[in-house]
């Protein structure tokens, strides 16, 4: 619920938070510490979304979409997202994967590319573009 509604996941630290969830939520019981929800379901969820990506993408034309920026704390970020390009289900745009790079080359970018491919189970021949768009800054 919490990731579903872009809740930062400390807020299940608050005592106010889990007093209001344990009275208005019936069931809730004792919720999990933020450290819990990161160590144990997060990965539990990942895995799952891979899953669920990795079940779309099987045997479809599929175009990468990548594009690097960097953040706050001047990190580069490299953000992979994966665009089936026929689909029956209506699903087509996925996140592949958002990488901190120590360098925003080619190499570095290349590689995150291979490892989002060999993630998903997305076969070479079934990568029908990779488009980065880059502003030149």
């Amino acid at each position: 619920m919490f990731l579903g509604a872009n809740i930062p996941l400390e807020k299940a630290d608050d005592d106010s938070v889990r007093s209001w969830l344990q009275k208005y939520a019936p069931g809730a019981g004792d919720i999990p510490t933020a450290g819990v929800l990161r160590e144990i379901y997060l990965p539990k969820i990942g895995e799952a979304s891979c899953d669920q990506v990795k079940r779309a993408v099987e045997n479809q034309k599929v175009v990468l979409l990548a594009n690097e920026t960097t953040d706050k704390k001047g990190r580069f970020i490299f953000i992979i997202l994966i665009c089936i390009l026929t689909s029956a289900s209506g699903d087509r745009l996925f996140v592949g994967g958002v990488t901190e790079l120590d360098n925003a080359n080619g190499t570095e970018c290349s590689c995150a590319i291979l490892s989002v491919l060999a993630k998903h189970d997305i076969k070479y021949e079934n990568v029908v573009a990779v488009v980065n768009e880059s502003d030149g800054t």
